[in-house]
Formats: C-alpha cells, structure tokens, sequence
C-alpha cells in the first residue's frame, strides 16, 4: 500500500443520481485527493465529509465506468448528498474537472 492511502473495509455502497456503485473492499484510496496546504480550512479536510465521496471518485476514475465527466458529476453529488456546503462541493467539482485529467490519463494508460 501507498503512503497515505486507505483501503476500502467493507463495500462502500453509493446509490443516486440514477446510478448504484459498490466500491469493493481491498480498494486502495487516498480519500479526497486534497493538497495538504488547504487541508485545515473548514470543508477540506481529506477525513471530513468529504471522504466517501471521494472514495466513489478515486473508484469511477480506476475502473472507467463511467465517462470522466459523469465520474466528475458523481462526486459533486455525492458530496451534496453527504452535507457538503454547496460551495466547496462546487469548489471540488472544478477542481477535478482542471486538475483530474491527468490521473484520470494515468488510469486509462495502466
């Protein structure tokens, strides 16, 4: 396992937006894919609210399930679904519709 990642437990079921997923247990993830410098502003915190629906994220990009944009999206409402302030679900949503097509390249390569 990679330093600061997590493995999945039990399956991590995610059922909405007109799609259910199961994140399979063993599935290794580093949460919100979060830079450490804005980790201790309120909402951003990797463990926070934000963590299933990151683990859903980090899941759609490794298995290419889904369309980057539709993976994009899940997450923006997963993290609505958890009580995500609007705001910062719209702030992690653009930063992976900039910042995600690099990994999600990487994914695609392996």
């Amino acid at each position: 396992m990679r330093p600061d990642y997590w493995i999945v437990r039990a399956p991590l079921v995610w059922d909405g937006a007109g799609h259910a997923i199961t994140v399979p247990a063993g599935f290794e993830t580093d949460l919100a894919s979060v830079p450490r410098m804005v980790q201790g502003i309120p909402g951003f915190a990797s463990t926070g609210l934000s963590r299933r629906p990151g683990v859903l994220h980090d899941f759609l990009y490794a298995s290419g399930d889904l369309p980057r944009m539709e993976a994009d999206r899940l997450l923006y409402e997963a993290l609505r679904a958890e009580g995500v302030h609007e705001l910062t679900a719209r702030i992690y949503y653009d930063a992976v519709r900039v910042g995600g097509v690099g990994p999600w390249e990487q994914h695609r390569a392996s």
